[in-house]
């Protein structure tokens, strides 16, 4: 019964104690880990086996992979997480400056953690939640409380606080940009303006929709929001009202008419585009433009919301990572490209009047090969197997067809049922799913 509440602990230790947590993590992989249900390991910006990752994942599913956590030297965040049924079990590791921070959820038999960490905390659903430290000292919660009181530092005397300047640290290029394009004071009376915070929190939320990134890292602008902001600068229209023209007689004397010169250029409007993949790959692919009259169109916006929802289907991972599109979705974005299909009609054949001689009857020829019609297939093996097996094109209409995409989700989930593993990484097939394939 005390195996099926959840439990929780909280544990902090400097950075040098990372091979002694390490200890930990395997003895609660090993209490949790079931031979049906298996840890998903995603590790971001890591170094393991003196290899430099952005984001590494694999799946463990016996004792003898705990070893891929010794060999994981820096890190910035860990996660092993264990989702069915009647379990969640989740692990999660990340730094703080020199400070390792861990926090596990999970359901089982307690586990003694009170010689792994500098400071620790235990809770559960059943029990009061004790506290520990690195020499197995056991705190209950009243000698937490008198340990804070004996340590307590004395109140400071009170101090009237300085006024504060009437100048606001504001960022310097918001204020610019929102003064060239409107001609507008951002600052009023040594504070910012009802209509400046307005325009401040729409440009970050269309920020945030057209690019992913975050306009803010550390208290300073990032290079791309800066970029973005210059982008909106527009070239200044004049309200003034045009000059009135000066009266002249016309006269009643015809001017020549000018020819139209065949050598000028007729002007061209220059559109802003978006600087990233997913606007060269839209463009190739329809042929449209991204950008119309200084904004993204529906259309792209809508063809990006699609293309990121069957990435995340058919990969499980993520298409952006800190405002940058991931090694994954890049490679999975060039996939995209095919080559261009005609659209205009076929010649129309010459009618031709049928002669009443019968033509003599040709015997069939053996070493001769039937014509075979080109379709677009996809540059995989899946689509080769597929069709040896049914017979049946993958592509229809320039688009993938549901018959095939169905078959691929099947043989997915037999292939982790059979075998195990990933089909896909980093946008290619793996040698276990080819060897896989190859025999069918």
């Amino acid at each position: 019964m005390f195996e099926s509440i959840p439990k929780e602990i909280i544990g902090i230790a400097y950075a040098s104690e990372w091979d002694h947590i390490k200890q930990f993590v395997k003895a609660l992989l090993e209490m949790t880990l079931d031979s049906e249900e298996y840890y998903s390991l995603i590790v971001l910006n890591a170094i393991i086996n003196n290899k430099k990752y952005e984001e590494y994942d694999v799946q463990i599913k016996s004792r003898a992979q705990f070893n891929i956590l010794s060999s994981i030297t820096d890190f910035e965040k860990i996660s092993l997480y264990q989702y069915s049924e009647y379990k969640r079990n989740n692990i999660n590791i990340s730094k703080d400056k020199n400070v390792i921070v861990f926090t596990a959820q999970y359901m089982g038999p307690e586990i003694d953690h009170t010689n792994y960490f500098d400071f620790a905390i235990y809770l559960d659903s059943f029990n009061l939640p004790y506290f520990s430290d690195n020499k197995g000292n056991v705190f209950e919660c009243h000698e937490i409380m008198e340990i804070i009181q004996r340590f307590k530092p004395k109140a400071p005397k009170k101090v009237k606080k300085p006024e504060p300047p009437k100048k606001l640290n504001t960022f310097k290029s918001e204020v610019e940009i929102y003064k060239i394009i409107t001609k507008k004071n951002a600052m009023w009376s040594g504070s910012e303006t009802k209509t400046f915070q307005k325009w401040k929190m729409r440009v970050r939320r269309e920020f945030r929709e057209k690019t992913g990134g975050f306009p803010y890292y550390k208290g300073k602008i990032t290079k791309k929001y800066k970029f973005y902001l210059n982008n909106l600068i527009k070239k200044p229209v004049s309200k003034k009202a045009p000059p009135t023209k000066s009266k002249v007689k016309r006269s009643t004397v015809r001017r020549p008419i000018v020819k139209d010169s065949v050598g000028k250029k007729k002007p061209t409007i220059k559109n802003l585009a978006p600087l990233n993949l997913e606007a060269n790959i839209y463009k190739k692919l329809t042929g449209k433009n991204t950008i119309y009259g200084g904004k993204i169109t529906k259309a792209f916006e809508n063809w990006k919301i699609v293309t990121h929802k069957e990435f995340r289907e058919r990969t499980g991972s993520f298409p952006y990572y800190k405002g940058k599109i991931t090694q994954k979705y890049d490679v999975y974005l060039n996939n995209l490209i095919k080559k261009p299909v005609s659209k205009k009609a076929p010649p129309k054949k010459p009618k031709i009047k049928k002669s009443t001689v019968r033509r003599p009857i040709a015997k069939n020829s053996v070493g001769k090969k039937k014509p075979t019609i080109k379709n677009l297939t996809p540059l995989n093996l899946e689509a080769k197997i597929y069709k040896k097996l049914t017979g049946k094109n993958t592509i229809y209409g320039g688009r993938l067809t549901k018959a095939f995409e169905n078959w691929k989700l099947e043989t997915h989930k037999i292939f982790q049922q059979k075998i195990g593993g990933k089909p896909y990484y980093k946008g290619a097939l793996t040698k276990k799913y080819q060897i896989y394939l190859s025999s069918f």
